[in-house]
């Protein structure tokens, strides 16, 4: 159940907070799971595209129309990255990493996979 007055009222504030400051914002998929709300954040203005968590979350954000995904979250599970790859297909992903062994490497069957350490 959504509070459509109060969504509204907080998605201009927060719009015109960031009007003209050196940040923006990037609204989360994970507050509301919500496609609909999430374009109304970004059509509010300030925005500098959208996070999630997931990569299931970035393929429905991109299969949604969204171009600009930031994937808060490490993704190393070979069929979350086959996600990424397709999701990759209709947008400009960002993915979060710590310590990754070697950059991602899309495989010959367009897959996305970590290199072997042989390999790397």
């Amino acid at each position: 159940m959504v509070d459509v007055p109060a969504a509204n009222r907080n998605i201009r504030r927060c719009a015109a907070f960031f009007a003209g400051q050196p940040a923006a914002l990037r609204p989360h998929f994970k507050a509301h799971k919500c496609t609909t709300l999430m374009q109304q954040q970004l059509d509010a203005g300030s925005c500098a595209g959208v996070a999630c968590q997931t990569s299931w979350e970035a393929l429905v954000l991109a299969r949604s129309g969204f171009t600009d995904i930031l994937i808060a979250n490490q993704v190393v599970d070979p069929a979350a990255l086959d996600e990424l790859a397709q999701a990759a297909a209709a947008a400009r992903l960002t993915v979060c990493s710590t310590g990754a062994p070697a950059p991602l490497r899309r495989s010959s069957d367009n897959s996305l996979a970590w290199p072997s350490a042989r390999s790397a």
